[in-house]
């Protein structure tokens, strides 16, 4: 079967401030203009993370050097169609920490929190740790989770939840 590969149709959504392509190819249906310059559109491709995003396997990662408290952070991640970072494993754990080392910055803030309801660490969608990748003698308060330099990025249960740090987004590539 023959797919016409030509651009069919665009849309805007205001509230994202971002158009749609929409073609005939079932793999291309949709592309995200990241940015549009006057009549040039860029385009993010099916399957490529938009601009200023890392790529890592199927997920795409935002690093985000403006200095937010948690919720502020899930909020902004929010807004880019992400939430704050959820590590599954050790592979991704690893990512993370060599682009946490490569960046520098204080500490990074996860997805994860302590749960009053659940009376456990879990990750914001209340969903358990099952992989955890904690500092030795962590985690030893409540609050919330990030990737502290003093312990080479390695998990951290921060006390205040309100203090202001880097965070780091994450979402599927073909979200």
């Amino acid at each position: 079967m023959k797919y016409e590969t030509q651009c069919q149709a665009a849309s805007y959504n205001p509230d994202q401030d971002r158009c749609l392509l929409h073609s005939k190819h079932p793999l291309n249906a949709t592309a995200q203009v990241s940015n549009s310059n006057g009549y040039r559109l860029y385009y993010s491709k099916f399957g490529e993370c938009d601009n200023g995003w890392l790529k890592f396997g199927d997920r795409c990662y935002f690093f985000n050097s403006n200095p937010l408290t948690w919720d502020q952070a899930m909020a902004a991640c929010n807004l880019l169609r992400s939430n704050l970072l959820k590590i599954e494993n050790s592979a991704e754990n690893d990512f993370v920490r060599t682009k946490c080392i490569e960046y520098g910055g204080h500490f990074y803030w996860i997805g994860a929190r302590y749960s009053t309801q659940y009376g456990q660490y879990t990750w914001y969608d209340g969903t358990t740790l099952d992989y955890t990748r904690w500092n030795p003698g962590e985690p030893d308060t409540i609050g919330c989770v990030d990737l502290l330099h003093l312990y080479n990025y390695n998990w951290n249960d921060h006390p205040d939840c309100n203090t202001y740090g880097e965070s780091i987004c994450e979402r599927g590539l073909f979200d």
